[in-house]
């Protein structure tokens, strides 16, 4: 942003030349695709139709794109170049990245790492400690900032074994001290309760997010209705989600088949009163509110005969 006013990056200005009166920038073009998918999922359209669109105009914009090519002699684009260290580490020439998650190292932190030394720096995640190493990313080896696995103090997290996963979290919630029966519990899967100032508290461990960042420790059982909403464990979450989907009512064994993750079918009726299958299984999916915030939520989500019949082969 320059002066309260928003500029294209060297990439942006890019795309932007390259993709000028291509359909794939249109939105009308957007707005065509998303209407003939909800055609679709309404079963008023074939899904087939839309790979032969999408093909047709990739076609077309793949034409277009070439010719814009032409433009981009006379335009000045800046990319941001990526700035590298050389230097000898333990006696060999190595190179690396100066800047690592949005911190550029001083010279102080640039010869403490070629010197072996570990640094603590400071990101938006928080304080981290780490030294240069060799590295590696899909088949290629790099010399680069590489974290320390972090260290947890045992007088205040508690680590164990859950689903085969090494976990920490915190012995403390609230006022309460877990006890070491109720933490054996808790890596066990099992749920704990125990009293506060505000009256008896039930949960269990869940692996949870705070500003963005996942972390495992105690979360409250939120009371649901049984007769509109579902709980159970699925793949490894507890989780809720609706009991109703178009009209129909889950069965005790259709809930169980959804939170194993396997596709169900059932007999259903659309609001012009047609009478058709549904297909479907239970995954995590998102919608935006009235202000544009983006909401998650699992539910069961509809697939196409072709689509559940692909899922089915793969359980």
């Amino acid at each position: 942003m320059k002066k309260r006013v928003y500029c294209l990056t060297g990439l942006g200005k890019l795309q932007a030349i390259l993709s000028l009166d291509c359909k794939i920038a249109d939105e009308k073009t957007s707005k065509k695709l998303f209407d003939l998918m909800n055609l679709v999922k309404k079963n008023q359209a074939n899904w087939k139709d839309i790979p032969n669109l999408i093909n047709d105009m990739v076609l077309a914009d793949k034409e277009i794109m070439q010719r814009n090519i032409t433009k981009l002699k006379n335009v000045r684009i800046n990319m941001k170049e990526v700035e590298y260290i050389t230097g000898k580490f333990n006696g060999q020439d190595v190179a690396f990245k100066r800047e690592w998650g949005g911190h550029k190292f001083t010279d102080t932190e640039v010869q403490a790492l070629l010197a072996g030394q570990s640094i603590k720096i400071r990101v938006k995640s928080g304080e981290v400690s780490g030294r240069l190493a060799r590295q590696q990313y899909n088949d290629t080896l790099f010399w680069g900032f590489k974290a320390e696995d972090k260290t947890y103090d045992e007088a205040v997290y508690a680590t164990g074994m859950y689903d085969g996963e090494e976990v920490h979290f915190k012995r403390v919630w609230g006022n309460h001290i877990f006890t070491t029966n109720e933490i054996q519990t808790l890596l066990a899967g099992g749920s704990v309760s125990f009293d506060t100032a505000k009256g008896n508290v039930k949960g269990i461990l869940a692996k949870q997010k705070y500003k963005g960042k996942s972390f495992w420790g105690f979360k409250p059982e939120i009371d649901i209705d049984p007769d509109n909403y579902v709980t159970g464990k699925f793949r490894g979450k507890i989780i809720k989600f609706k009991r109703v989907w178009g009209g129909h009512r889950f069965t005790d064994e259709e809930v169980a088949a959804l939170l194993a993750g396997k596709v169900i079918s059932f007999r259903n009726i659309n609001d012009f009163q047609v009478e058709y299958t549904a297909h479907g299984k239970l995954a995590k999916q998102s919608f935006k509110n009235s202000e544009g915030k983006t909401i998650k939520y699992y539910g069961f989500k509809f697939l196409t005969p072709e689509a559940a019949a692909e899922f089915k082969l793969k359980e």
